[in-house]
C-alpha cells in the first residue's frame, strides 16, 4: 500500500541493498492506496512480473496477501522473492531468498520483564537488528528435510547432544573463553564480505573424543 509505513519497508530495503553495491536499481511499486491493497495476490504477482522484465532478479514484498502473488512470478521466473512479517521461506522452496521477521515476541517479552523488575520506562523504545526487534531467516525446507532423513538413519548412533533440536550454523570456533570468541568474531566481521557457493555434497566424520577422524564423501544427487 502506497502509505508512509511501506515507504520505510522501501527505504530500508533501498539503503541496504545500496550498502552492497551503490549501482544497484531498485524499483518501487505499490498494490493501491486502501485496505484492498493488503489481498491481491493478482495485482501483486501482476507487478513482480513487470519488476522482473525490467531487470529485477530479487523482490522483497511488504504487500500483506498480495505478496503471494510475488511469490508465484519468482517461482516462475526463475527468480528470488524475501518473505516479510514471518517467516515465510516455506511458502516457495528454493525461491525464497530469506524473510524479514517483526520479532514482537522480543517487544512483549522485554516489557513485561521491565514492568516486573520495576524497570520499564514509557516513551518511544526502539527495536532493531541489535536488539533482535527485526531478524531475517535463513532456512530451508529440502535443507531440513534432509536433517530430518539423516537423523533417521543414524537414530541408534546419535549422542544426546546429537539428538537436541536442529539449529544450523556454523562454527568458527569453539572450547575458547567468550571473550576469546567475541574478540576473533569482531575480527572477522570486519573484513568479511557476502559470497555464493555451492555445496556439492556432505563429509562423514567420526569424533575420536578430541580429533576427527574422516570416513567418507558423499555428494549430493547420489544414492538418493
Amino acid at each position: 500500500m502506497d502509505i508512509p509505513l511501506i515507504h520505510k519497508f522501501a527505504t530500508g530495503y533501498a539503503e541496504g541493498a545500496k550498502s552492497v553495491n551503490p549501482n544497484i536499481r531498485v524499483i518501487d511499486n505499490y498494490v493501491g492506496i486502501n485496505d484492498a491493497a493488503w489481498n491481491n495476490p493478482g495485482k501483486g504477482k501482476e507487478l513482480a512480473i513487470a519488476q522482473i522484465g525490467k531487470g529485477a532478479d530479487v523482490i522483497f514484498t511488504a504487500a500483506g496477501n498480495s505478496g503471494l502473488g510475488a511469490f508465484d512470478a519468482a517461482e516462475q521466473y526463475g527468480k528470488l522473492v524475501i518473505g516479510v512479517d514471518a517467516n515465510q521461506n516455506w511458502v516457495k522452496p528454493g525461491y525464497v531468498l530469506t524473510s524479514m521477521v517483526k520479532r514482537v515476541d522480543t517487544a512483549v517479552y522485554q516489557t513485561i520483564k521491565d514492568r516486573v523488575e520495576n524497570a520499564f520506562k514509557g516513551g518511544v523504545h526502539v527495536y532493531g537488528l541489535e536488539n533482535d526487534g527485526v531478524a531475517y531467516a535463513l532456512d530451508s525446507d529440502a535443507l531440513a528435510r534432509f536433517r530430518a532423513r539423516l537423523a533417521q538413519e543414524f537414530a541408534a548412533h546419535l549422542t544426546a547432544q546429537d539428538r537436541q533440536g536442529w539449529r544450523p550454523h556454523v562454527t568458527v570456533q569453539n572450547k575458547v573463553s567468550p571473550d576469546t570468541a567475541r574478540a576473533l568474531h569482531a575480527d572477522l566481521s570486519a573484513g568479511f564480505a557476502p559470497f555464493r557457493f555451492t555445496a556439492p555434497g556432505t563429509l562423514l566424520w567420526r569424533y575420536r573424543g578430541g580429533p576427527w577422524d574422516a570416513v567418507a564423501r558423499l555428494p549430493f544427487g547420489e544414492n538418493t
